[in-house]
């Protein structure tokens, strides 16, 4: 009789452990981190697949070397240890980054422990709109807060992107304009992909006809280089023999030119192709 009792006691611990799992997987996926971005930012990198992109960028120095000018110098972020961190996003604005996760809670209480490892100080802990929020002293004077909250780890070194974010979560705007665009734009399947706004690509308005808010590049590896590819709908507005020389040829131009200049080191080749409905821009870069 013993014996029952004990597996039966064994088996709703088991069941309840798996139950808190599946309940911590859930909420984890309830909030999105594009709902917590303030504002329009100037651009947003999200990293899907570490572990893929860790072991492309040995073949690759030149986007290795890239990505290093576009990570921010934290421990949460470390180009060296790709292969080592969960996904992530990046949100660019002028006066920082700000750093998101979804995490499981098992997951966030490890990376707790890595940044209180890292730091030679302990964080200092201060609340902000209600929410908790970690700030860890670094040289320079420098503050990493971080909070993690409804299954979203959110760092930042910039106390008025942590506190925008925050405002953010409590506010629940998941109806958020410039949200549901990033989110409609989103390719989980690419190991890296990159968010520009589109009028900082486009100053033409003929060139934005059809392009959405948010120009979407996600990378993959082909052959040994790091690619893209994209389809465009074609404009409406102009006429079907003009369509190469009036608005193909000049959208391609535009995406060299201005594309170049944010990936320093990286050389694009850039293909057009039209077809009857859509037209297809091919990147690769070496």
């Amino acid at each position: 009789m013993a014996l029952i009792l004990l597996l039966i006691a064994v088996a709703f611990t088991g069941i309840h452990a798996l139950s808190k799992r599946i309940m911590a997987a859930q909420s984890v996926g309830e909030t999105d981190p594009f709902t917590l971005i303030p504002a329009p930012p100037q651009a947003v990198l999200c990293l899907h697949q570490p572990q893929t992109l860790e072991l492309m960028l040995p073949t690759l120095p030149n986007v290795e070397r890239l990505l290093r000018a576009y990570l921010p110098e934290n421990p949460l972020c470390q180009p060296e240890r790709i292969g080592a961190w969960l996904p992530f996003t990046l949100i660019y604005y002028p006066e920082g980054e700000l750093w998101m996760a979804q995490l499981t809670p098992q997951e966030a209480r490890q990376l707790w422990k890595r940044l209180d490892a890292c730091h030679a100080f302990a964080a200092e802990e201060q609340t902000e709109l209600t929410i908790p929020v970690r700030y860890y002293p670094e040289r320079g004077r420098r503050f990493l807060g971080c909070y993690y909250q409804q299954g979203i780890f959110v760092a930042s070194y910039q106390r008025q992107l942590v506190r925008k974010s925050i405002e953010q979560l409590l506010r629940r705007r998941t109806a958020d304009p410039v949200a549901k665009q990033l989110q409609a734009r989103k390719s989980p399947s690419a190991p890296l992909q990159l968010l520009l706004p589109s009028e900082r690509l486009f100053p033409a308005d003929r060139l934005r006809e059809t392009a959405t808010p948010w120009l979407s590049l996600p990378f993959f590896f082909n052959e040994g280089h790091l690619c893209c590819f994209q389809e465009w709908p074609l404009p409406t507005s102009i006429p079907d023999s003009l369509l190469t020389t009036h608005w193909l040829e000049p959208l391609r131009d535009s995406l060299s030119l201005r594309l170049q200049p944010l990936l320093p080191g990286v050389q694009i080749e850039l293909e057009a192709t039209r077809e009857e409905k859509s037209a297809y821009f091919a990147f690769r870069t070496h």
